[in-house]
């Protein structure tokens, strides 16, 4: 099986560097610095995924079609909006990862842009590692294309990405309303594992819902983390049922985010959720890990 050592490209591009920007030309320059930036952060993660020597081809995982877990255990109210909810898997397969990747989201440091429990995988964001961990699996299996609404800075992009990458399958369409967002995430991504399975766009994520409905597409995972405001929210789960595909599933985030308690907070997640789907017969609730909750459409 073919390796790299990322460690000591790292340290030999670490030392090259400095120079070669002054000396090279700019033609040159751009894509040394991508390779450097991308070599720098790759040695950020842990365990499996990083070490001394990285695996750089492996054989397609092959998982069959593993049955699913509901966790009516992991349910908020209002009340409580902000309790611990770790990790859970909703798909039954055999051992507690995925695969390299997964198990690297489990051991990821944390305290990324100096808030302690998000995700440090290189890129900003506002992950959780257990929701990461959560967002790679439905990625992983869900039944179709992704859609994800709130690109940002490619955080929870490339997860999914990943995810799509490891499959050997899909697409992922991602929308921000920030044009220097998506123009960061795609810089970010352009080196990593599933970027060419990504489509980026910028604009308003309700117009683009009501054109994929016009055009009748179909999504196996929706992953909503745009403006948290109960409009923007509530417009997102409402076109949801029509959206997914049957055994498809929507993933919001901050939808476990105490600041729901507080009246005068603009974030209204859980509300906008439950008034949208809560008694939908159409989703069955799956579980709420970290700050997010998941359903299914049935």
């Amino acid at each position: 099986m073919p390796v790299i050592a990322p460690r000591r490209l790292g340290e030999s591009l670490w030392r090259f560097w400095p120079d070669a920007r002054r000396r090279l030309p700019q033609s040159v320059r751009t894509p040394v610095r991508f390779l450097y930036e991308a070599v720098r952060d790759l040695m950020r993660l842990p365990g499996a995924l990083m070490s001394n020597r990285l695996v750089a081809s492996a054989a397609p995982m092959d998982l069959g079609s593993p049955g699913i877990r509901l966790r009516p255990e992991t349910r908020i109210s209002l009340d409580n909006c902000g309790e611990d909810r770790p990790y859970l898997k909703t798909f039954e397969f055999p051992g507690p990862h995925i695969g390299a990747f997964h198990a690297a989201l489990d051991r990821a440091p944390t305290g990324r842009m100096g808030i302690p429990f998000c995700i440090d995988l290189g890129i900003d964001g506002y992950l959780a590692r257990a929701e990461a961990m959560k967002l790679y699996e439905l990625a992983f299996f869900a039944p179709g294309d992704v859609l994800e609404l709130g690109t940002y800075r490619g955080l929870s992009t490339s997860i999914i990405a990943r995810a799509l990458h490891d499959r050997g399958s899909q697409t992922l369409h991602t929308c921000d309303l920030s044009l220097h967002s998506s123009r960061s995430a795609r810089r970010t991504l352009r080196w990593l594992p599933g970027f060419e399975r990504v489509k980026f766009s910028v604009g308003d994520a309700t117009e683009l819902l009501d054109q994929f409905l016009a055009a009748g597409r179909k999504f196996g995972l929706i992953f909503v983390d745009h403006w948290h405001g109960y409009e923007a929210t509530y417009s997102a789960a409402i076109r949801a049922g029509r959206l997914l595909s049957p055994g498809g599933f929507v993933m919001f985030h901050d939808y476990n985010d105490p600041s729901a308690r507080l009246p005068d907070h603009p974030d209204k997640v859980w509300q906008a959720v439950t008034d949208a789907i809560g008694n939908d017969p159409k989703f069955r609730f799956c579980c709420v890990v970290a700050s997010s909750g998941v359903f299914q459409r049935q």
